[in-house]
């Protein structure tokens, strides 16, 4: 059960009403103070965010905003309020997995950001900032009204060069694709392998599925995802024109809507997973430590299994998704996987 140990949690400092101009903007940084998120406005008032590592960017300037229905943008002519800066320091043990303790050490941020004229519309937003990486959330309150459309999510990722990517397709329906290798600024889904799915669940054709990893022209290996994805879109990434910038596109519902919620409500968090080697990105517990705790008292029935299904010989083309001669899902092939897996 998470924080089973339980957690150190100090809060460094607390401002009222603070901007770029009066003070320094909120930041956080991982314990070994390698990595830093800081988020600042421009001079038309947008929000951005930066990761850096080392002090050189990792993540340039980028924008956050949101598209909600009957509403205007939120967007610019924004005031970031008051904020907190902390730390946290504990470990929890897993039910199962590769290491029974998970030590959760981070540095956080938490600041309001609001607008400068009437409503005033406001979103709250959280940062962690872990040795692998960070995760960052918005939540929505009350100065919204008791419930929203979102449009929208426009969260970007610049990057700091043309990066290495494995990518596989935006595709709400399926994951099982070969992974693709190519430059970002190559990512299309016409250079994708697709098998015999259906095209319509695709998204943009510069749009890929999360985790998205990357390799940068340093040598540093980047991911990104998602945590804690409860009762909102998913996201994939989007490749917009300038071949740098990635913008979380999520998936939306029959007419076009990607979330309806009630107020208050928090997003999921959008993460980014830092490490020198491809072995740090499987070894990171970043997206376990973002999500929430376990709930279960009981959990003494939870144990690691294997799973057999015919739906990978269609993806290989073994067999086909429609019926007939070569047609995978009848009967004598689902008794053919029984026998095998009660055999092994």
């Amino acid at each position: 059960m998470k924080h089973l140990f339980g957690f150190l949690f100090s809060s460094l400092l607390i401002f009222s009403g603070c901007t770029a101009s009066m003070i320094d903007n909120p930041a956080a940084s991982s314990p070994n103070k390698a990595l830093e998120i800081e988020f600042m406005l421009d001079e038309e008032g947008r929000l951005l965010y930066q990761v850096t590592r080392n002090g050189t960017a990792v993540i340039a300037p980028s924008p956050i905003s949101f598209v909600v229905k009957d509403q205007p943008n939120w967007e610019k002519g924004l005031v970031i309020g008051d904020f907190s800066e902390g730390n946290a320091a504990g470990e929890w043990e897993t039910v199962w997995g590769e290491d029974r303790l998970i030590q959760e050490n981070y540095g956080s941020v938490y600041t309001t950001v609001y607008e400068a004229q009437a409503p005033h519309r406001a979103i709250n937003i959280e940062a962690r900032v872990f040795d692998d990486g960070v995760g960052f959330r918005y939540t929505f309150e009350k100065s919204w009204g008791e419930s929203i459309i979102i449009m929208d999510e426009r969260t970007q990722f610049t990057l700091t060069g043309d990066h290495t990517a494995w990518w596989i397709p935006a595709d709400f329906d399926s994951y099982e694709f070969f992974y693709n290798e190519t430059k970002v600024s190559e990512i299309d889904v016409d250079n994708a392998q697709l098998f015999d799915l259906n095209s319509s669940t695709l998204g943009d054709k510069h749009a890929v599925n999360t985790p998205v990893t990357m390799k940068t022209g340093e040598g540093l290996y980047l991911s990104f995802h998602e945590a804690n994805l409860t009762n909102y879109s998913g996201m994939t990434l989007r490749v917009e024109d300038d071949k740098r910038t990635l913008t979380s596109s999520l998936v939306p519902a029959a007419d076009g809507s990607k979330a309806t919620v009630s107020l208050p409500f928090t997003t999921p968090w959008r993460t980014i997973q830092i490490a020198e080697s491809p072995a740090g990105l499987m070894e990171s517990h970043l997206i376990m430590n973002l999500n929430e705790d376990n709930v279960l008292e009981d959990v003494s029935w939870i144990q690691p299994g294997k799973y057999m299904g015919i739906w990978w010989g269609h993806h290989l083309g073994k067999t086909t998704w429609a019926p007939g001669e070569t047609g995978g899902a009848t009967t004598e092939e689902a008794m053919r996987y029984i026998d095998f897996a009660s055999e092994h």
